[in-house]
């Protein structure tokens, strides 16, 4: 056989033997921890560990736990963190294969914490509960991502740990989490739930967040003393509270209060709150009562803690029904970017006197 005839054979050979690897059955078919300790021996490339490594994902085999450590130890950066997946599928959690890097990118901190929800969810499914309790703990303690956090307080529910109630609260502040959390509390099967609330939401130092969606919680969960509790939180300190109480309770809340949420209360319950107290000056505007009407117009259209949509909307409003006193306002605004447009066609329909003011002025 010619040499270039000979090298093509050899090829299609090197060709047919990997797709074989690839096509043939997983490693954790037919590797052993013996076994699987003398492949990785036998094999020098990072690249090729790794492969191999992955092709263990899923295996059940706990005997192979040593070898993988051991790997995990010695090898290079790919090899630990291919090692670092496959035991998270045997319960071993991150910290015991290497510990969390400060030097970590992003992605690898949360596929770390990825780990450690993988590993919980082995340990549970084995009935281990207390340690998995503690993997949650940790994933809240290190865990960059917001789905990982919302994974792990669901997780310390599911397992009706004491901590569930402090962590979904701890961190129903955060807008980026707040309506999962509400959602899981609301849903949680946890002895005692209700009572807990109740009593957390009397706690000293509890903020508006908290309160009012400890609220919203216990309206969801249908609590048969929940009248009671709205009745205390009307007269809370916080304007957030008294609306929401008001509301659960079918009651409007004040003028003074709707204002005070869709201006600087909290962020997720602005928008509802101006579209409250907008339709109030839409109804004082349809009763002929314009004056107060645009007051109330000019209040959100003013306030720079509304939202750009409500004051764009209250703008409107104004120049519907201003008149030469709307425009010293209207004109300051025509100065913010994300108002101008608005406010400059309002400036422009009043002095032409073909807003409602103007034309009524006219009769």
């Amino acid at each position: 056989m010619k040499g270039r005839e000979r090298a093509g054979a050899m090829y299609a050979c090197l060709i047919f033997a990997v797709a074989a690897l690839a096509h043939g059955p997983a490693a954790s078919e037919w590797l052993d921890a013996e076994g699987l300790a003398e492949r990785l021996g036998a094999v020098k490339e990072p690249a090729q560990r790794v492969a191999l490594i992955r092709q263990l994902q899923g295996t059940e085999d706990r005997a192979l736990i040593p070898v993988l450590r051991e790997q995990a130890k010695a090898g290079s950066p790919p090899v630990a963190w291919a090692c670092l997946d496959v035991l998270a599928g045997l319960g071993v959690p991150p910290h015991e294969v290497f510990a969390a890097d400060a030097g970590f990118t992003r992605d690898e901190h949360v596929r770390y914490g990825a780990a450690y929800l993988k590993a919980a969810g082995v340990l549970l499914e084995r009935g281990d509960t207390a340690y998995a309790e503690r993997i949650y703990l940790k994933v809240l303690e290190v865990g960059p991502d917001r789905r990982q956090i919302v994974t792990a307080i669901k997780g310390l529910g599911a397992i009706g740990s004491r901590a569930f109630v402090r962590h979904a609260l701890g961190s129903i502040d955060n807008p980026a989490l707040h309506e999962d959390l509400v959602g899981i509390l609301a849903e949680a099967d946890v002895p005692r739930l209700d009572a807990m609330l109740a009593y957390s939401f009397r706690v000293p130092g509890m903020t508006p967040a908290q309160r009012t969606s400890i609220l919203r919680v216990l309206e969801a969960r249908e609590w048969d003393r929940l009248d009671e509790l709205l009745e205390l939180a009307q007269d809370d300190e916080s304007a957030d509270v008294r609306v929401v109480a008001s509301e659960l309770l079918g009651k409007p809340p004040s003028e003074t209060d709707l204002l005070a949420v869709a201006t600087g209360g909290i962020v997720w319950n602005r928008a509802d709150a101006a579209a409250d107290y907008l339709n109030r000056a839409e109804q004082l505007m349809a009763r002929g009562e314009t004056d107060a009407a645009r007051t109330m117009y000019e209040n959100i259209a003013a306030e720079t803690g509304a939202e750009i949509k409500a004051r764009v909307a209250a703008i409107t409003g104004v120049e519907t029904i201003g008149d030469a006193k709307s425009l010293g306002l209207l004109k300051r605004l025509t100065r913010q970017p994300q108002l101008s447009d608005a406010a400059a066609r309002a400036v422009r329909t009043i002095e032409s006197g073909s807003g409602a003011a103007g034309k009524g002025a006219e009769k």
